[in-house]
């Protein structure tokens, strides 16, 4: 069975209504951001030229980080609200409102593309890594984070040992690809790769309302698949079942996240 295609306008909405809030609740993606960063900075040389562009920029978190690195810095993203609270934050940079899967620019034009938790959002791994070969220079370096499969954990399965207990199917969580996965789609498009990798990171909350607000709370919570709402019921039982979870007094939710170099020759 194909995987459910993700409705774009539905993933910009989401983003967009947490745009204000997204700053406060991404603590995740905060990690995932400067972990991205310093195996940049290990693995890619630092060149103070050419253009970096940053997929999937939201609220410019690390656009500030980022700029030092180019002579220009372009953000892009899906969502219009999360835009404008960019260009607030930044007013000197540009932001561009674009699919990453059918960027607006030119052949060659970025000598570093940047991507935090973004790129799980493509529909096509081939279209985007063909994308992100086409205008990234000869040279140049594709440096990305993404929520992998076996994600969302414990949620996901408490959420999925539910439903099978009710009879309301619908639950979960996206159907995420494999590291091998995007190594295969980036060597496919003509990368090498430098770096790829797999870390669980883990959010700690206090009770399962905050855990799953984190999701939900800053947009991530779009389903490509019709999904049921999360009923009273359901609610008490995730407050009674990740009690067995819990550790060192929080609640976690683990992601697994992968970090990929890949490079694009020269010759």
């Amino acid at each position: 069975m194909r995987p459910a295609l993700y409705d774009k306008s539905e993933v910009a909405a989401h983003f967009g209504r947490a745009a204000q809030r997204y700053k406060q609740l991404a603590n995740v993606q905060k990690h995932t951001g400067e972990a991205l960063l310093r195996l940049a900075s290990t693995h890619v040389s630092e060149q103070n030229q050419g253009t970096v562009l940053d997929l999937g920029c939201g609220p410019a978190i690390f656009a500030d980080a980022l700029s030092a690195r180019a002579q220009r810095y372009v953000g892009v993203d899906i969502a219009t609200p999360m835009l404008a609270q960019a260009q607030r934050a930044c007013p000197s940079l540009k932001f561009v409102l674009a699919d990453m899967e059918a960027l607006p620019f030119h052949a060659s034009m970025a000598t570093l593309i940047y991507s935090n938790l973004a790129v799980q959002w493509a529909n096509s791994l081939q279209a985007l890594c063909a994308e992100a070969w086409r205008v990234l220079a000869p040279g140049g370096s594709f440096v990305f984070s993404t929520v992998l499969d076996d994600s969302l954990m414990p949620l996901a399965q408490l959420r999925a040992r539910y439903g099978q207990m009710t009879g309301r199917v619908g639950a979960g969580t996206n159907a995420h690809k494999s590291l091998d996965e995007w190594q295969s789609a980036l060597t496919a498009a003509g990368f090498s790769i430098q770096l790829a990798q797999s870390e669980a990171v883990v959010g700690e909350f206090d009770d399962v309302a905050t855990l799953i607000r984190s999701v939900s709370g800053i947009g991530a919570d779009y389903q490509a698949t019709p999904t049921r709402s999360l009923s009273r019921s359901e609610l008490l039982f995730l407050t009674q079942e990740y009690e067995a979870y819990r550790n060192q007094g929080f609640l976690p939710l683990t992601y697994n996240v992968g970090f990929v170099i890949a490079y694009k020759s020269i010759q």
